[in-house]
């Protein structure tokens, strides 16, 4: 059977990660967008967090769904490596180790996604706070940060 690929988008909310992935892939790959996900399970009075396991399964679900016919562009943050080690465990329980994973950092500046954030409405804007919270947790992906060898490359997106 030949390897399903996954690729992981990963950045700060505002870094163009969504914009990215449907400039180069909708034609081609279904894209799961976490916060997709999470809009259909969270009402807009309640907290964004409010559902947060119910929306990691059912943001694994969807992949591993569409997993079986296609390879996946996957869409969230995964800005550090726990966030990526939660993915690539769920993904390798749910799809198999026959996997091959390439991450997609959008390497922007804080202010850029400060910018763009700032142009979202609703529950896509990220407060101030949260945003830079998560910048100071960045970490870079690695190919050796997941102990098996199913991350296959990184791709680095400048502005």
């Amino acid at each position: 059977m030949e390897k399903r690929k996954f690729y992981v988008m990963c950045g700060l909310p505002g870094s163009g990660k969504s914009t990215w992935a449907r400039k180069h892939f909708a034609d081609k790959l279904p894209i799961v967008s976490r916060d997709e996900v999470r809009f259909k399970l969270v009402r807009e009075d309640e907290d964004y967090f409010s559902h947060e396991d119910e929306v990691f399964i059912q943001f694994i679900n969807e992949i591993a769904e569409w997993s079986l016919q296609h390879d996946v562009v996957i869409d969230a943050t995964h800005i550090n490596r726990g966030s990526r080690r939660k993915l690539l465990n769920a993904l390798t329980f749910k799809c198999g180790e026959n996997i091959e994973v390439y991450f997609i950092w959008m390497n922007m500046l804080l202010a850029t996604c400060k910018e763009r954030n700032m142009l979202r409405e609703g529950r896509a804007r990220v407060p101030d706070e949260a945003l830079a919270n998560m910048w100071n947790r960045m970490q870079i992906p690695h190919k050796s940060e997941y102990g098996k060898p199913i991350i296959k490359g990184i791709w680095f997106v400048e502005e």
